[in-house]
């Protein structure tokens, strides 16, 4: 079982996983005595070895696998371990020795499997040839490489295969083409999301498939033009509203009920301070019966998941999105293997991208600290929690402003509105609390998962409804009617008489 899984989460590009169960299996497999089940195994286990940087030790396992397959005559599987062997040379800095082998397996895979292993043998190909700087080369292997993937585990490589296509193509100074293959890998990457479900296969190729995202959207910046920040914005948008939606069917991110949190927290001090006092009693319990109690009531408290879903469908791209803004600023916080950057939308409807080249830094050496100190303070006991906070405030303070000076001031004048969207650790920094540190912030700095779920700046809509009566017989219950249903819309209807 260990092994079939291995296989699937590799096929996704969740190595991390894979590795764990392919070492299960391999060590299973070495202590049953079973040679055949240790050769299956033995690329996923070869993988598992490269993650871990034991290079050396994963190419010894593939060669020992495909000597193995060679002695019993099984040529397929023979086959897939060099393919696995060629990416580990690959690794090793020896790309000339991985093309030599590639070269050999090719031809057998075009004939035998050209949809399964010849494409990705083309597709590993490819990015050989384009970190070689043929270009054009590499253009044309990775194209034939995605036209032809049809099987399992190709079939779930083709995003990847498209992004690579796009490299090449931005390479070789095509900018159209390139942009026009990265939003063709996002794409196949936004319906492969949506097929992998909800469960822990989702969860285990996430990272994965971020990293797609993000070389898409490096391609998009460095092609699109003057539009590229707004096209790149769109593109990471796009790309994450199938993992949006899923939290909020299942919802996780739906915003708690004030009253409900505070009380929570309130219960949970005393609970602390009567713990802290002695030993159990019915005080005790009760109190945190009553902790269990709001926990479930927030549990029920949201919107309609399914209508939620459809709005954030309807509305992911930034041309459906940014007219709701009003007079608020956008801020969308981003990641990529060149570092952090933010995409600020405008009060004008300007879309621009900023580097953050001090952000990663900021996270490790400032946030990580500052995260250590609030939970140590989260935890203290209630009488103890004032005198630790004082003790602890300008080493925060100077947490505070390392962040700021990471994220907010490239950014340069901000809004006296903002709405902002992190992604991954940035979903825990107080980004907010960063931004008044050291000055007078913005009046409003509103935190959503999503552009989508901006709400639509109604502050311009009159809610006042004036109804003429007229003398036509049956008008009068025609105008209850009519005002009955504006004001459970939550107009304020009035009634007039008037002459005709």
């Amino acid at each position: 079982m260990d092994e079939d899984t291995a296989a699937l989460l590799a096929s996704l590009g969740a190595n991390g996983l894979a590795a764990e169960s392919a070492s299960r299996a391999h060590g299973a497999f070495r202590r049953l005595g079973l040679e055949h089940e240790q050769a299956r195994c033995a690329a996923l286990h070869a993988r598992a070895l490269a993650i871990e940087g034991r290079k050396h030790d994963a190419a010894v396992r593939l060669e020992q696998a495909i000597e193995y397959w060679r002695e019993i005559g099984n040529v397929a599987a023979r086959r897939r371990v060099e393919l696995e062997l060629a990416r580990v040379e690959h690794a090793r800095g020896r790309s000339g020795d991985a093309l030599a082998r590639i070269s050999s397996i090719q031809r057998w895979a075009d004939r035998a499997d050209p949809g399964g292993l010849g494409a990705r043998t083309r597709a590993l190909r490819a990015s050989i040839v384009l970190e070689r700087g043929h270009s054009a080369d590499a253009a044309r292997l990775a194209r034939r490489a995605h036209r032809e993937a049809r099987r399992h585990p190709a079939r779930w490589e083709r995003p990847f295969t498209a992004l690579l296509v796009a490299q090449a193509e931005g390479r070789r100074g095509r900018s159209g083409e390139a942009v026009r293959w990265a939003r063709k890998a996002v794409r196949e990457y936004e319906q492969l999301a949506i097929r992998l479900g909800r469960g822990r296969l989702r969860a285990a190729s996430t990272s994965s498939l971020e990293s797609l995202v993000r070389g898409a959207v490096d391609v998009v910046l460095d092609h699109a033009g003057p539009r590229a920040a707004r096209a790149a914005m769109d593109l990471l948008t796009v790309a994450r509203s199938p993992a949006l939606l899923e939290d909020l069917l299942r919802g996780r991110r739906e915003p708690l009920e004030e009253e409900l949190r505070t009380a929570i927290t309130r219960l949970r001090d005393q609970l602390l301070a009567e713990e802290e006092g002695g030993p159990s009693d019915v005080r005790t319990r009760s109190l945190r019966g009553e902790v269990e109690v709001l926990e479930r009531r927030l549990e029920r408290l949201h919107r309609s998941m399914p209508a939620l879903a459809r709005e954030v469908l309807a509305g992911r791209q930034a041309r459906a999105w940014i007219p709701r803004l009003g007079n608020r600023q956008l801020v969308l916080f981003d990641r990529s293997d060149r570092g952090w950057r933010a995409f600020v939308v405008t009060g004008d409807r300007r879309v621009d991208w900023v580097a953050l080249p001090g952000a990663e830094d900021a996270v490790r050496h400032a946030w990580l600290p500052l995260r250590m100190m609030l939970e140590a303070a989260a935890h203290a006991p209630a009488i103890a929690r004032d005198r630790l906070l004082d003790r602890t405030a300008e080493e925060a303070e100077e947490c505070l402003r390392t962040l700021r000076e990471a994220f907010w001031e490239p950014l340069g004048a901000v809004a006296d509105e903002i709405v902002i969207t992190p992604v991954g650790p940035l979903n825990g920094v107080p980004l907010e609390a960063a931004l008044e540190c050291g000055g007078v912030g913005p009046r409003s700095v509103t935190r959503v998962p999503h552009p989508a779920l901006i709400p639509g700046d109604r502050s311009r809509r009159s809610l006042d409804a004036l109804l003429l009566r007229g003398s036509v017989p049956g008008a009068d219950a025609e105008i209850r009617a009519v005002q009955g249903r504006l004001e459970a819309a939550g107009y304020r209807a009035r009634v007039e008489s008037t002459r005709l």
